[in-house]
């Protein structure tokens, strides 16, 4: 892996489709925790880390040629093909002051909840929106063949969140 460096810039990361690329040499230690593998000699930060980095300042996002890509922007084009991505970084970011490091590569509305200090898988998360739709098949299919408990982050119109534990939100057995 890159060798950590302290630096008083922002590492400069390019945002592509699925994430944003990083130099080798620029990785800082606010950015070093969301690296996700690596690419053309380029390391790769998923769409949610790279969100959130971009929203808290840590990277200086640019677009493949090189003109500023904002917060705003990068939200957008994330938007166009995963429509909970706002939902997905709402409850990443509010798992992650919680010390928890959420996996984000996974398809769909499914993260992967782990403890930031073991990266022992804690949690199975699907991440709905209130009023959206409720995939009742795909959790209880879930339920009966996740190793890890499965829970449920709602996140309301105005951006709170409720978590409920699907084996108490369907009646203890997922049975109903």
């Amino acid at each position: 892996m890159a060798e950590v460096k302290k630096k008083t810039s922002r590492p400069r990361a390019i945002v592509v489709d699925d994430g944003s690329l990083i130099k080798k040499e620029d990785v800082t230690t606010k950015v070093m925790r969301w690296i996700a593998g690596e690419r053309e000699g380029y390391l790769i930060i998923p769409r949610i880390p790279t969100l959130y980095l971009a929203r808290r300042g840590d990277i200086d996002t640019h677009s493949e040629e090189g003109e500023k890509y904002p917060f705003e922007k990068i939200l957008q084009r994330y938007s166009e093909t995963d429509p909970l991505i706002l939902s997905k970084l709402i409850i990443f970011e509010d798992l992650t002051k919680r010390g928890y490091y959420i996996s984000t590569d996974l398809e769909g509305n499914v993260l992967k909840v782990m403890t930031a200090v073991t990266g022992k898988e804690k949690y199975t998360l699907f991440v709905l929106e209130e009023g959206g739709d409720f995939p009742i098949d795909l959790l209880i299919q879930r339920l009966r063949t996740s190793p890890t408990p499965i829970i449920i982050g709602i996140v309301e119109r105005r951006g709170g969140i409720t978590y409920y534990s699907l084996e108490n939100f369907l009646g203890g057995d997922g049975s109903g």
